[in-house]
């Protein structure tokens, strides 16, 4: 009987062992939980559910109460307190319940330091005040933001620190002590340029526009990285700027800048296409520029071009760069076309030009054209410009992303056609006003690294009542930087537009191979006998072309079609380009 009984109490025991571990494991979350449910309405339930919905897949049962933790807390719930419970309806997917308990508030804030009134004004950039919400993730940003203010005005190192702070967990006021120490002035003493390899340092220090005894002040630093980063072909990048006190109330600034290798390039180009008359014709170009003359950030760029028949173009262009210890760049061009039998052309323009940041420029020209007609003796035609341009510019990477560039310009010229009689008399045969518009743009996308795909555009049209225009005047079209596939500047007129595609496969700095489709329009107005006639020509070209760097430089070898498809109708283009 004694068995009897204890047996049964043995099987009472082991039945109570195993409600107690079935109870223990109703309420133990699984290892690996899907996204919980949140318990509960209003601001801190719906900012625990905006963190938890951006995780996706499972995670532990830890790792989702601290998420919703840091969500309330970065909100400023800084007692809040978080509970990972079972569904009411069962199942895996689990709940958490939210006491978020009151919100972190300002109930008051003193200010302390030597200058109360540079105290006050970190305090309203900071945008701290009585009854602020005190988010922890706002902290450091609200901070940086009122030390900027004070080193705009001169105190670059200035700080501010919580020196006191009591807090109610009840009622969730907090009462804040903060030292705002703003520092004496300072101004610039020495810039110093570290990592220049080609360009002497103080030239670039002078380009930064950082000058001797000036306030050291925030937006003053921002622009002189700005102003060192927009001259691509002398810095690739200012790595950093930083400042060390001196004696007294000057600080030394350090720039420290990375070069491109190169600082010259040269560029020779070959063309060879058959003409209507069934002759095979070469055309080439010669390209100089060198973009560091002497270490002295001065920039000179030559242009020679023969299309193999009449015309024959010199271009010359130098740049000073901060002219005056300004932020404006001034350039020269002067240049020269030919053309047998038709015209000589001299042109020279100034032109000075402002880096606005973020890729953007901005300029202004002048610029005057003395045209003598060949087979018209006498005549000579003057015209003077002046205009404005913009440009925008985004270069790629070495990944994905987009790239691309834009300009404008809009001039106004005057024109003057004189003829000079026998005996040294001039006389005016016309004076008419004009405007000369140029666009050009391209834009492009690098899907991958080694495939990308680019649109270009450009229009050019002359504005003006007095038709038609000389050819020294008119735009050309055609050509391997135009429409490839046909001569170059085959097509005249006063107005002109071409555009391209192009698919590109290959890395941004290396061997590529691609296909391009290539479109243009012309319209042109003559006078034949009195009468005025217009008449407008299409183009359409394509090909195929590659790219590659070789020990000689960089070739670039496209085969060109117009129109249609034929080796005896194609164009082909060589370029190779040297840089030093």
């Amino acid at each position: 009987a004694s068995d009897r009984i204890f047996a049964g109490r043995m099987q009472r025991i082991v039945l109570a062992l195993l409600a107690v571990l079935l109870l223990v494991a109703a309420d133990t979350p699984p290892a690996q939980l899907a996204a919980p449910r949140v318990v509960g309405t209003g601001e801190s339930a719906d900012a625990v559910r905006a963190s938890i919905g951006k995780v996706r897949g499972r995670s532990s049962a830890s790792e989702w109460e601290q998420r919703a933790f840091e969500a309330l807390r970065a909100e400023g719930w800084m007692w809040a307190r978080v509970r990972l419970v079972p569904s009411s309806g069962g199942g895996e997917r689990w709940s958490l319940e939210i006491d978020a308990g009151p919100r972190a508030r300002i109930a008051a804030l003193e200010l302390r330091g030597s200058d109360p009134e540079l105290a006050l004004r970190w305090q309203e950039a900071a945008g701290l005040s009585v009854g602020s919400v005190l988010r922890p993730r706002e902290w450091e940003r609200r901070v940086l933001t009122g030390l900027r203010v004070l080193g705009e005005r001169g105190h670059p190192f200035a700080s501010a620190t919580v020196v006191g702070q009591a807090a109610d967990a009840a009622t969730g006021e907090l009462r804040l002590t903060i030292l705002v120490r703003a520092g004496e002035v300072a101004t610039v003493g020495a810039v110093h340029v570290e990592g220049a390899s080609h360009t002497r340092p103080e030239v670039l220090a002078r380009l930064s526009g950082l000058r001797r005894g000036d306030r050291v002040r925030e937006s003053s630093l921002r622009d002189a990285r700005v102003r060192l980063e927009n001259r691509p072909a002398l810095i690739q990048q200012v790595e950093s700027i930083e400042l060390q006190r001196q004696d007294g109330d000057h600080v030394d600034v350090y720039l420290r800048v990375v070069q491109p290798a190169t600082t010259g390039r040269f560029a020779a180009a070959l063309g060879a296409v058959r003409g209507d008359d069934e002759r095979t014709r070469l055309s080439g170009s010669v390209d100089l520029a060198l973009l560091d003359l002497f270490g002295s950030a001065r920039r000179f760029e030559g242009r020679w071009s023969d299309d193999g028949g009449a015309r024959r173009r010199l271009d010359l262009a130098y740049l000073e760069p901060a002219v005056l210890g300004t932020p404006l760049d001034l350039g020269l061009d002067l240049g020269q076309r030919h053309e047998d039998d038709a015209y000589d052309t001299f042109r020279s323009d100034l032109r000075a030009s402002l880096a606005a940041g973020n890729g953007r420029e901005l300029g202004l020209s002048i610029g005057f054209d003395r045209t003598t007609f060949l087979g018209d003796a006498g005549r000579v035609r003057w015209r003077q410009r002046i205009g404005a341009s913009i440009g925008l510019q985004r270069r790629r990477s070495a990944g994905r992303g987009a790239y691309g560039h834009l300009r404008s310009s809009v001039e106004a010229a005057r024109v003057r056609d004189t003829r000079v009689e026998v005996g040294g008399t001039v006389s005016v045969e016309a004076s008419v006003t004009q405007t000369l518009i140029e666009f050009d743009g391209q834009v492009g996308r690098a899907f991958t690294p080694l495939v990308s795909a680019q649109l270009h555009m450009s229009w050019r049209s002359t504005e003006t009542d007095a038709l038609p225009l000389p050819r020294s005047e008119q735009w050309a079209l055609g050509g391997a930087t135009t429409v490839r596939g046909y001569e170059e500047e085959r097509f005249l007129g006063e107005r002109i537009a071409w555009g391209g595609v192009e698919l590109v496969l290959g890395p941004a700095r290396g061997g590529q191979a691609y296909g391009f489709v290539d479109g243009g329009w012309a319209r042109s107005t003559t006078e034949p006998l009195g009468v005025r006639s217009t008449d407008e020509r299409w183009l359409n070209g394509f090909g195929l072309g590659v790219r590659s760097p070789t020990t000689l430089g960089a070739i670039d070898l496209s085969l060109g079609f117009a129109e249609r498809l034929g080796l005896d109708v194609g164009k082909l283009h060589l370029v190779l380009v040297r840089s030093f």
